[in-house]
């Protein structure tokens, strides 16, 4: 149902078909969850004293019943439009900020020059929660907070590999690249001294240093 309704609104082209519809994980909202809960419970706990108040309790009991109401669905409002769509064509973003401010991106997979994901503490790795950062010649979409991040990073690196042929690898933000080992490091610093002869060494500097003894490290 989801799928079909996200579908109507991003006037899908020919032959496209939605593949996900992705939302922010629930947990990243504990703060609005636990404000909604606490104001609509506030409101009932302190119901039997504000109706001892007579009109002014019982329009206090509503008026606080109401903003945790209003509250909380502006929040689940914001959660469900706030949605990453992926077509077997291209990549959606709709940020959703407020009832009536929406911001809307999105990218072809053969405009995706880079992509990569980060999964940050504890929390996030247990609960397989993380960021997909997608870099394009014409925008940068971030998909955060989101569930199986490595799985949807997996799918998006497959559609461009079928759209394009380019062999994208997944990548985990912060791991460093064309790091030398430590052997290559040491290769490459003795590398430069194979070429002298230790014998001309020796008579080279004799006459400034006196004989010269090697000795074992």
């Amino acid at each position: 149902m989801s799928q079909e309704k996200f579908a109507k609104k991003i006037s899908l082209r020919e032959n496209e078909e939605v593949i996900a519809v992705i939302h922010h994980h629930p947990i990243t909202y504990g703060k609005q969850i636990f404000i909604t809960v606490f104001l609509i419970l506030a409101a009932f706990f302190l119901m039997f004293f504000l109706f001892t108040l007579g009109y002014l309790g019982v329009a206090l009991f509503l008026a606080l019943l109401a903003t945790g109401s209003f509250y909380g669905f502006r929040e689940f409002y914001i959660w469900y439009c706030n949605v990453f769509i992926i077509t077997n064509f291209r990549l959606i973003d709709f940020d959703q900020n407020g009832f009536f401010n929406k911001t809307v991106s999105e990218t072809a997979y053969d405009k995706i020059i880079d992509i990569c994901y980060t999964v940050k503490g504890f929390w996030q790795t247990v609960l397989k929660l993380g960021t997909i950062k997608v870099k394009s010649s014409g925008a940068k979409i971030v998909l955060a907070n989101i569930h199986n991040v490595i799985e949807i990073n997996q799918v998006l690196t497959d559609l461009i590999r079928e759209h394009t042929g380019k062999n994208l690898e997944i990548k985990k933000e912060g791991a460093k690249e064309d790091q030398v080992t430590t052997a290559e490091a040491e290769t490459e610093d003795l590398s430069q001294y194979e070429d002298y002869n230790l014998q001309e060494l020796q008579e080279e500097f004799k006459e400034t240093f006196g004989e010269l003894e090697l000795k074992g490290c």
